[in-house]
């Protein structure tokens, strides 16, 4: 570091002998760091004191080369020896040590040195920053400029705008020692309260011009200013937050021309790019804001004479998804229609968000209704979104003339209308009615079983389905509908489906059994049974069990009960006359049996049938062999031929 307190010489000399005594000595002086550094002159003095009645003769040395006496003028006054040293500034900067020495020959030589740059040291930490308590008071255009980590040494301190000074120097000595800390502040001219200027700290130590600089960013800015809707925990009252920023800006509140009081300031800030930040609260009553009022936050910079205006209201904040609206419209319910009543009632449902900001307005045939209209309040359902209901009465002669009902729903905020309308059909499309039969066989009999009944393929959609048992009409608590998903009109036309012999598959009947002659099988076929299970076995005289048959699945008939077939395969000894075969069948209810006895004629049977055939598939297997022997002989008289021809032939 270099040194900032400079050429401040002491020497203090002490006889040799108890002849060359003399008086104590008193100090010197030198130039100091503002003195070189503000010179208007082109020399500076350095000077040396010497306490003695001696004449003794004192010279100067610049980094150990003696000075010419040109430079030095020494002079007595009543008690010291003094030696001026003079040089201009710029050498002195350039020094890097100076001595002062002293000579007698009745004393011992004498030195002193004084070092004019001193060993570097770490660079200081220079922050620039505008001063907050000069804000609070009202001088906003103060920087400040703090500076730590610095060791003993003679620095100045600048304000720069663009580079260029706008303050004078600001001489700083510090004792010996490290990690002093400074802080200094400067008013900024109003001649540069611009936004394109930029200003920094310098700091300068010593002759070696070492400077460490810290800049701010453009701190004379036009305001800036956000106006948000904050949450609010006053139940009736709207919560507005205007934040605003800048060189020195203000707020205030104002509804249309109308400015307002009232509002609740936030303590002023200042942030990293050094503005001052300002915020505020205001609270408006519930009706007041949902009425679509517009309330403005005004701010003003005096300082730069500058004003930014900004507004808010409902229909600010109301993004363009909230201000639309599903509308379904249904015309009157079955039973107004079927009562014959005057006054019918049409529905229309209204779904989205913030539906208390709607209106719903009803036509008939594009004529607005305003009496008979009936709206409820809108209700929150769990996944955020409302749903609103309104009602109108119409009266039947209306509807009955196919008059047109609109319903119409506009937000506050929106130019647009969302409208839906119904009216009386002239098309209609009877229903058909399909009663499913439930497979009791899948329930245990203390479960509750349910029936299903099917309409479809009806125009309108509203419709009254309604259950009998035996004729009786069974209570509406005991049936579930299903939605419809078509929305059109109304016929009122009753149309009726009914299932019988329900439970038939449950009440217990015994089977019906009878055996059938096919082509080499015989067929039992088993009817009429309930319940499902059922075996069927087959014996041939009563005594062996037959396994070549198939059985079929159970099949249950429109009456409710059930019926199965078995197919027995017959070899051709099970058809000999007197055979006895017999179907089994076993049941819950009973056990059946059922015989068929082969005819006793053998010139019936199918058994010489068989033989018959038989004998023909062996005729036909011995002609087979007659003819290869034929062609075999054939063949090899040839070949004989043929051999001896050509032996014949060649002699």
């Amino acid at each position: 570091m270099w040194c900032t307190s400079i050429l401040l010489t002491y020497f203090h000399i002490l006889p040799t002998a108890r002849t060359c005594g003399g008086p104590s000595c008193t100090p010197g002086g030198g130039p100091s760091f503002q003195t070189v550094m503000t010179s208007t002159s082109n020399v500076v003095k350095a000077s040396c004191s010497l306490c003695s009645v001696f004449e003794a003769k004192i010279s100067w040395w610049m980094d150990k080369n003696l000075v010419q006496s040109d430079s030095v003028r020494q002079y007595m006054n009543s008690s010291h020896i003094i030696s001026e040293l003079t040089v201009s500034p710029s050498k002195w900067k350039t020094l890097g040590h100076v001595s002062c020495k002293a000579e007698h020959v009745c004393l011992s030589t004498t030195e002193k040195t004084v070092y004019v740059k001193a060993a570097p040291g770490p660079a200081p930490e220079v922050t620039i920053r505008r001063s907050l308590p000069h804000v609070l008071k009202g001088d906003s255009a103060v920087l400040q400029c703090d500076i730590t980590n610095l060791s003993s040494s003679d620095f100045y301190v600048t304000f720069q705008c663009n580079q260029r000074d706008i303050s004078p120097k600001d001489f700083v000595h510090l004792s010996e020692g490290t990690g002093h800390s400074i802080s200094r502040t400067f008013s900024v001219p109003a001649i540069y309260w611009r936004t394109e200027n930029r200003f920094r700290c310098q700091v300068s130590q010593g002759f070696s011009n070492k400077i460490s600089v810290s800049s701010t960013k453009s701190i004379f800015v036009e305001p800036s200013v956000k106006l948000l809707l904050a949450p609010s925990d006053k139940s009736g009252q709207q919560t507005l937050s205007c934040t605003a920023w800048g060189f020195n800006p203000h707020i205030e509140w104002f509804s249309g021309s109308q400015r307002l009081s009232g509002g609740s300031n936030v303590p002023t800030s200042l942030n990293a790019e050094g503005h001052v930040v300002v915020s505020s609260l205001f609270q408006v009553p519930e009706t007041e804001w949902k009425s679509g009022k517009v309330f403005s936050c005004q701010v003003t910079d005096t300082s730069l004479n500058k004003k930014l205006k900004t507004d808010i209201s409902v229909c600010e904040v109301t993004p363009q998804t909230s201000q639309t609206v599903a509308v379904y419209v249904q015309g009157p319910a079955l039973d107004q229609l079927l009562n014959n009543n005057q006054r019918l009632t049409v529905s229309c449902l209204l779904v989205g968000s913030s539906l208390d900001s709607f209106t719903v307005t009803w036509k008939v045939d594009e004529n607005i209704q305003s009496e008979g209209v009936g709206t409820e309040a809108p209700v929150l359902h769990s996944n955020g979104t409302q749903t609103l209901q309104s009602q109108l009465s119409v009266s039947a002669q209306d509807w009955h003339a196919h008059k047109p009902v609109t319903c119409e729903a506009k937000h506050m905020c929106s130019n647009h209308s969302t409208e839906e309308w119904t009216s009386k059909s002239n098309n209609t499309e009877p229903p058909t009615i399909r009663l499913t039969d439930p497979n009791l066989l899948e329930f245990s009999p203390f479960d509750p079983v349910s029936l299903d009944c099917l309409v479809f393929g009806f125009y309108p959609p509203d419709v009254i389905i309604f259950w009998e048992k035996n004729g009786v009409r069974v209570p509406s608590s005991n049936q579930t509908n299903a939605p419809i998903w078509r929305d059109k009109h109304v016929v009122a036309a009753p149309f009726r489906s009914t299932i019988t012999n329900i439970f038939a598959s449950v009440i217990q009947s015994p089977p019906s059994a009878v055996l059938l002659l096919g082509e080499k099988e015989l067929v039992c076929l088993v009817t009429g049974f309930s319940p499902a299970h059922i075996n069927v076995s087959w014996f041939l005289d009563n005594s062996t069990e037959l396994h070549d048959y198939n059985t079929s699945h159970v099949l249950r008939g429109p009456d409710g009960k059930f019926s199965i077939k078995s197919h027995l395969r017959l070899a051709p000894s099970d058809m000999l006359p007197g055979a006895h075969h017999t179907c089994r069948v076993t049941h819950v209810t009973a056990t059946v049996d059922v015989h068929v006895l082969q005819k006793e004629s053998v010139g019936e049977c199918n058994f010489v049938d068989y033989l018959k055939h038989v004998d023909e598939e062996l005729d036909s297997g011995a002609e087979s062999w007659y003819m290869a022997c034929v062609f075999l002989l054939c063949f090899l008289v040839c070949a004989v031929y043929c051999v001896c021809a050509t032996f014949f032939k060649t002699k």
